[in-house]
């Protein structure tokens, strides 16, 4: 008896003995996988730590400044004005962008107004005979003239009186070489509408963007004709039509209303009248308002639907 005990005893000391070392085994191999993940689990965290330190939070994130000289306005694609309620116009981004006024007595409580355009006729004579050979313009349009008033911003007070009483050439000429940057994008020429039924009618048949030699020129010495055009009349053009157009096509329309038409153009050049682009069912042709009985010396971007 005593004998199997001892053998009895002894085998459980070797179960015993199996038991203890198979669980220190287990608990050493999963000691060891567990560390190995905290271990990976730390360098991961220091790593996208790492990266975090690498980035610019939010809060301090700025943006690029860009010149205005490459500030293209972009079309809407609900813009366009020819063929549309008059609130296309108005609510447009480019309207806004140059802040385009109408004289208080002539606004009807519509258009956003100014004193500025009110040295300035309410209504224009519109196309002349030989300008209307060249487009298929509605008749009995009412020519509503606009004043951009984007540059008026930037004036004092002693300023502002002295454009109201001389005109801007000599002041904008003085920012403009001062500050190119901030007037690069400037708009100093007029916005004539052609509207349906009277000057407070809804419907837009036809809408002129003046050109300014003696003030585009400020523009253009600096900024070139090229960027000029793309800055102001090529997204005029885009917005009045709803598409896109080619840059080419818009600075062709530039120079010939600038250098190549009216009273102020280069030793009497007059080549550039009646120049135009098609843009599908619309159309851009340079014109000459001044045979037409109208003030205006010089000549026009005219935007109206083809025949």
């Amino acid at each position: 008896m005593n004998v199997n005990h001892s053998i009895r005893f002894t085998k459980n000391i070797f179960f015993l003995f199996i038991f203890f070392t198979t669980c220190l085994l287990i608990i050493t191999v999963v000691s060891f996988n567990y560390n190995k993940a905290g271990n990976l689990k730390s360098k991961a965290f220091e790593t996208l730590s790492s990266e975090n330190e690498k980035t610019i939070p939010i809060s301090r994130m700025t943006s690029p400044t860009i010149p205005p000289v490459t500030v293209i306005p972009t079309i809407s694609e609900k813009a366009k004005w020819l063929d549309n309620d008059r609130k296309s116009l108005k609510n447009s981004f480019w309207f806004n962008y140059h802040a385009y006024q109408d004289c208080a007595k002539d606004s009807g409580g519509f258009w956003p107004e100014g004193k500025l355009d009110c040295l300035f006729p309410d209504q224009l004579s519109g196309p002349s005979v030989v300008d209307k050979e060249l487009t298929a313009e509605p008749e009995n349009l009412y020519y509503k003239h606009m004043i951009p008033s984007d540059f008026m911003k930037h004036l004092s007070d002693e300023e502002k009186i002295a454009v109201l009483k001389e005109g801007i050439g000599l002041t904008l000429k003085t920012k403009i070489t001062v500050n190119l940057i901030k007037y690069s994008t400037v708009s100093v020429d007029s916005l004539i509408v052609g509207l349906e039924s009277g000057k407070d009618g809804n419907i837009i048949r036809s809408v002129s963007l003046m050109v300014y030699p003696q003030l585009e020129s400020l523009f253009t010495a600096v900024l070139g004709t090229e960027m000029r055009s793309k800055i102001l009349y090529q997204p005029f053009i885009e917005e009045a039509i709803g598409q896109k157009v080619e840059a080419n096509d818009v600075h062709e329309l530039y120079l010939a209303a600038l250098n190549r038409c009216g009273e102020n153009a280069e030793n009497g050049d007059q080549s550039g009248l009646g120049v135009y682009k098609d843009f599908g069912e619309y159309k851009a042709v340079v014109q000459f308002w001044g045979e037409g009985g109208d003030s205006t010396k010089d000549c026009n971007i005219h935007v109206v639907k083809k025949s």
